[in-house]
């Protein structure tokens, strides 16, 4: 089982990982990254989140966070 402060550190960072996704995609709109940029940088933060939606997944129950929700739905809602 994950100690509140494991747990409270890997909120922390998938928080910070989806806000990275928000400002490489603010990025990516404002043509500051190339296609070869995006798609190396978005597929590496992806994936970091997904792995840390995994992690907090296995060890607390069913029900999901505000920004796993939008993160899920594929939402473009602003994360706060």
């Amino acid at each position: 089982m994950v100690g509140q402060r494991t747990r409270v550190a890997l909120e922390r960072e998938k928080l910070l990982t989806l806000r990275s996704i928000k400002e490489l995609e603010f990025d990516r709109a404002m043509g500051r990254l190339s296609d070869e940029d995006w798609n190396e940088m978005s597929g590496r933060l992806r994936a970091r989140a997904a792995r840390l939606m995994r992690q907090l997944d296995r060890r607390r129950p069913a029900t999901a966070s505000r920004f796993e929700k939008i993160w899920r739905s594929g939402s473009k809602a602003t994360l706060g």
